[in-house]
């Protein structure tokens, strides 16, 4: 079934490599162009996470009540989102649709003849390791991108709302080292994509703090003024 997105990925990057021959700048396009469409997923999603963050006082309140009873606890958290018009699944939105995406772009360089050795940033050998990115196809030799992965994944997780036990929420910075130890032997191309996917990712958030706090500036000005 993954035949029907592989194929499309593959023949959208063929043509990006005809009008800029770097199949690296490729997966940028690419990376570029999923985020911008999938911008108004992003907003949801924040404003979902949001909205649980602000329930979260309630929430602890009834963890605090209920906490002998976990069955009673899940009917009535679920009855306080549902009173609020709350998904607790929309933060995980963004991250949902990019899946087959990122699947698409792994087969497409494990089994593309077009990306097999093809560079992105190389300056060639020196010592007999490759420098920086001359295979998109195979991993970092020098691991640079998978560490600036993990450093953009940390930033992004710094920003976003904290929801559920603050004990969970510094169990899940430790995610971001996690997924480096991961990314250190997937192939250069696919790292390029997340780390690119989240340093927009940080964008957009920055931009829709921007705007939310430029809302409130006419708001409390008008308040003033009454």
């Amino acid at each position: 079934p993954m035949e029907y997105i592989v194929v499309p990925t593959l023949a959208i990057m063929r043509w990006f490599y005809h009008l800029v021959p770097n199949y690296g700048v490729a997966i940028i396009v690419l990376t570029l162009i999923t985020k911008v469409l999938l911008f108004p997923l992003t907003v949801k999603s924040m404003t979902s996470m949001k909205a649980m963050q602000a329930l979260q006082p309630q929430i602890n309140a009834l963890r605090s009540k209920h906490k002998s009873d976990p069955q009673r606890l899940q009917r009535e958290t679920m009855e306080l989102y549902r009173a609020h018009k709350v998904n607790p699944l929309g933060g995980c939105l963004p991250m949902v649709v990019q899946v087959p995406i990122f699947y698409a772009l792994y087969d497409a360089l494990s089994v593309s003849v077009d990306l097999q050795n093809a560079p992105f940033i190389c300056f060639g050998r020196i010592f007999g390791i490759d420098f920086w990115i001359c295979d998109l196809a195979r991993h970092d030799p020098t691991y640079v991108l998978p560490i600036l992965m993990g450093v953009s994944m940390f930033v992004q997780q710094k920003m976003t709302p904290v929801m559920g036990d603050p004990r969970q929420a510094k169990m899940m910075l430790f995610m971001p080292v996690i997924f480096t130890f991961m990314f250190f032997n997937l192939p250069s191309g696919l790292v390029l994509y997340w780390t690119l996917s989240n340093v927009l990712q940080i964008a957009q958030q920055k931009y829709m703090e921007r705007m939310g706090k430029t809302a409130k500036v006419p708001a409390g000005r008008a308040t003033k003024k009454a």
